[in-house]
């Protein structure tokens, strides 16, 4: 996630090339995990904050995925769909952790 105070922006990248994060998306919908790479994840930490606090922050978001190394595909604009939870996952270590899933809707799609 990256975090831009100058154009008020969030961008969210689902990297399926990592494989400490496993992130999901099914059409419009996207399980898209927090920031952090190893230990616990804290809903309160960086940008975890910002994401959870998008629907009243007005920050707008904006989804990108990686399937190939360095090859970036814009999805379009998410909201949060939903309250996030705590699932378990693996670390950048192998060590299990709990971390924070966020439900997200994409609500615009790029023009082909």
């Amino acid at each position: 996630m990256r975090r831009s105070h100058a154009t008020n922006s969030l961008v969210l990248i689902m990297d399926h090339t990592k494989r400490f994060y496993r992130d999901k998306r099914n059409r419009d919908q996207v399980e898209y995990t927090g920031m952090g790479k190893t230990g616990y994840m804290d809903l309160n930490y960086a940008q975890n904050k910002t994401l959870n606090e998008s629907k009243t922050n007005g920050v707008n978001m904006f989804m990108f995925e990686v399937t190939n190394p360095g090859e970036y595909s814009y999805l379009g604009r998410v909201c949060l769909g939903g309250e996030p939870y705590q699932k378990s996952q693996s670390d950048i270590n192998d060590n299990t952790r709990k971390v924070w899933i966020f439900p997200l809707k994409l609500i615009e799609y790029p023009k082909d």
